[in-house]
């Protein structure tokens, strides 16, 4: 069981943040986007805050390149020059990052205003936003009903997509939340550790892209296999670091449940992800760099936030003979991740 509140979120009063508590974690949710603005963990002493973000909705709209929580999509990650073919048509998207399209084009989902409805039960309290993405917009075909659902289950947020469409379409939705588990004081996601279950992640291009190209974690900083510090990774030498400035790359899960661990370098909270999608793209904040102004005047740094993107293949409509991001007429999209925070208690 938890509480719930509803405050006004813009100048105009129109965008809400639906805030929802329990015992465990109050997180604040805005109504453009469906983002996640805020996520305090209220076992820690000092109730931190351990996602980066802005302190209205007008600021989200002024500064949408960070994709600050937002929830990604039509497609999320890079579409190869923006162009893919479903049933032998051939479709362009905006190109919005280095002449391809970047998390749903111009004006992706991170960009929209979707309704709300707070529901609540014995075990849980969440709120469900919905959004109609019509036939055409960002030049993808099908009117699109999307329902995103964010859920407190005592230590654990539970997020889950639920999309269906009225034509064959394409689609790939992740959360962007930054985090840095040890709050806003930390000006620095280097000194935490991170485990990835993955044999394998998707090579990069030098503008970003991902087309095709399986690497082996094995050898490279890449390997997070065992747990280790993130600056371990970025201070290495190899070509994938200096394309990407750092990790901005999609890792391929080898096993089926909590496949991620991020662990604070204050060593006083740990982050465990589980999905059903099949990987992840982790992103090191390396295009931060302290001129963005986000919540209670905090800038954030270079790589002061680790992204932990849960999601199917990067540019998949591109690179594999069997896409699994198509979305049929009749279908239900359905993707789910869990974010579970266990805190050191004094």
């Amino acid at each position: 069981m938890g509480e719930y509140k509803i405050v006004d979120f813009s100048a105009n009063k129109k965008e809400k943040k639906i805030i929802l508590k329990n015992d465990y974690l109050e997180v604040g949710i805005s109504t453009v986007g469906a983002t996640l603005v805020n996520l305090r963990l209220l076992k820690c002493e000092d109730k931190r805050d351990v996602v980066w973000g802005f302190d209205s909705a007008d600021d989200y709209l002024a500064n949408r390149g960070p994709y600050f929580g937002v929830i990604a999509g039509r497609v999320a990650g890079r579409i190869d020059k923006g162009k893919f073919t479903l049933n032998g048509v051939d479709y362009q998207i905006p190109c919005n990052n280095n002449g391809n399209s970047l998390h749903g084009g111009i004006y992706g989902f991170d960009s929209k205003s979707y309704t709300y409805e707070v529901f609540e039960d014995d075990n849980e309290i969440g709120v469900k936003l919905n959004y109609l993405s019509v036939d055409g917009e960002e030049g993808y075909p099908g009117n699109l009903q999307l329902e995103v659902k964010y859920i407190l289950r005592n230590n654990t947020l539970h997020l889950e997509y639920h999309a269906t469409t009225d034509k064959d379409t394409i689609i790939n939705l992740t959360n962007h939340a930054y985090f840095n588990l040890e709050g806003h004081k930390s000006s620095s996601v280097l000194n935490h550790t991170l485990e990835v279950h993955a044999d394998e992640f998707l090579g990069i291009d030098e503008d970003s892209c991902p087309r095709g190209n399986r690497v082996q974690v094995a050898d490279t900083p890449f390997d997070f296999r065992k747990a280790k510090l993130i600056k371990e990774c970025v201070s290495g030498e190899h070509e994938e670091l200096d394309k990407a400035k750092g990790i901005d790359h999609f890792f391929i899960f080898n096993k089926p449940s909590n496949p991620i661990m991020l662990k604070g370098g204050d060593g006083k909270v740990t982050l465990k992800v589980n999905t059903n999608q099949r990987g992840a793209n982790i992103y090191s904040g390396n295009f931060l760099d302290g001129s963005i102004v986000g919540k209670n005047g905090i800038a954030y740094p270079f790589q002061s936030a680790v992204c932990l993107e849960t999601q199917n293949y990067n540019n998949d409509i591109n690179i594999n003979e069997n896409p699994t991001t198509i979305l049929r007429v009749g279908d239900t999209y359905e993707s789910w991740s869990d974010y579970t925070f266990e805190v050191e208690e004094k």
